[in-house]
């Protein structure tokens, strides 16, 4: 034999294509189905499909498209992952939803630990931006007052207030991680 190497190869070229034609054949079973909707029109997702962009606490779940409307499924439950499918009954997203991360802050305070920065944000928050003047004086003399019980500048105070909005630190909530990606993925099921 003079090609025992790529003899050895053939049975594995075999089965890749069997394994390649069965993926266009039937759609995959899915694990959760989403009730009343054709299995050509859901699939499983997960994580790892999508990566870092993933947007919810769960790892895995059954996308659907519903007569244009996009659901996604996880334990049992339906979601809607679409405004049209808030019309069906289904689960509100946002209780699985994570928020999204800020990363790193661009310019924080030296000399001055993470904790503390989030306190000061937080007081310096409750003092208000104004809106008429006397609204606007309050809140400045509130600043000032922060500013002169922690000794620090009105630029550091300001550097503070920028890292909290940045980072969403409390008492401002943090949005939510994007959609988009699972959306897009469902999209794809919605016949033509």
């Amino acid at each position: 034999m003079p090609f025992p190497a790529a003899a050895s190869r053939i049975p594995l070229l075999i089965a890749g294509l069997a394994v390649a034609a069965g993926c266009h054949g039937k759609p995959a079973p899915v694990d959760d189905p989403v009730p009343g909707i054709p299995a050509t029109q859901q699939r499983t997702i997960s994580r790892n499909e999508i990566g870092y962009k993933w947007p919810f606490s769960v790892g895995v779940g059954t996308i659907a498209c519903d007569g244009g409307a996009l659901a996604f499924r996880a334990g049992g439950t339906t979601y809607a992952l679409s405004r049209g499918a808030g019309t069906r009954a289904y689960a509100n997203i946002d209780a699985i939803r994570q928020v999204q991360g800020s990363g790193p802050p661009s310019d924080p305070l030296p000399g001055v630990n993470q904790d503390v920065r989030m306190k000061l944000f937080a007081e310096s928050y409750g003092c208000g931006t104004g809106g008429d003047s006397a609204a606007m004086r309050r809140a400045a003399e509130c600043k000032a007052r922060l500013r002169e019980a922690n000794k620090l500048t009105e630029s550091d105070l300001t550097r503070i207030d920028a890292e909290g909005v940045e980072r969403f630190w409390p008492p401002l909530k943090p949005p939510l991680m994007s959609l988009d990606p699972v959306a897009d993925a469902a999209r794809q099921l919605c016949p033509s």
